[in-house]
């Protein structure tokens, strides 16, 4: 059994460090949203979120 972690997103309250959350996760996971039609607009959380998920990943060895 492998342990998943749901990502903490954007626009909750999250009072932790999300790198030290992340790093017991088999599979760290992210956020991604699409954005709505006919909205331009870069949404920097879902992306600060996808990176973190990455370097967790790549720092501590895990290959998804």
């Amino acid at each position: 059994m492998g342990h998943y972690g749901e990502s903490h997103e954007g626009g909750r309250a999250f009072v932790a460090d999300g790198m030290e959350v992340k790093k017991v996760n088999e599979v760290p996971m992210s956020a991604m949203w699409t954005q709505l039609p006919g909205v331009n607009k870069v949404q920097y959380t879902a992306n600060a979120d996808i990176r973190e998920s990455a370097s967790v990943a790549h720092i501590y060895g895990q290959n998804l």
